[in-house]
């Protein structure tokens, strides 16, 4: 399993048919469709939708290419996830390799305080790929990350 598949299992994340070739990936991570409203409802009235997180749906923005997800729950929050498609397939690329390596640093019985001291080296794989992704406490990433600190990932 490559970096991005293994980020794309972990976070739960499905994308449609197109996007999957895109990050040339396993066809096993096609989305079955949109998971709040539908594909031609996004947030705000605009945008495409490229796949989903199991809880909310990604869409690309037509003024600026950026990548945001819609939940559900709380009712529409919608929240930044990178600043292009291009930086999200890239962004799963580092997360994945981060999360490959950290599996093989922890031992049997280890546990989410030993991830701790690797969080900042994920951070800054993010930040190189793009900035704007970590820039607010409430980003997709930044939850993620969050996440991850509390062991809820």
């Amino acid at each position: 399993m490559g970096s991005v598949e293994k980020a794309l299992e972990i976070l739960g994340v499905s994308l449609n048919a197109e996007y999957v070739k895109l990050a040339g990936v396993s066809s096993k991570f096609v989305s079955k469709g949109p998971l709040v409203g539908k594909v031609d409802d996004p947030p705000l009235g605009k945008g495409e939708w490229i796949g989903d997180d199991s809880g909310g749906d990604l869409f690309i923005t037509p003024e600026d290419g950026s990548l945001i997800s819609r939940m559900a729950y709380p009712a529409d929050l919608v929240r930044f996830v990178n600043s292009s498609v291009e930086a999200f397939i890239g962004t799963l690329e580092k997360f994945g390799t981060w999360v490959i390596g950290v599996e093989g640093l922890m031992g049997e019985g280890d546990s989410v305080e030993d991830v701790q001291p690797h969080l900042g080296e994920l951070r800054a794989a993010i930040d190189v790929v793009d900035p704007a992704a970590l820039s607010g406490d409430e980003n997709w990433w930044s939850v993620v990350v969050e996440q991850i600190a509390d062991g809820m990932i």
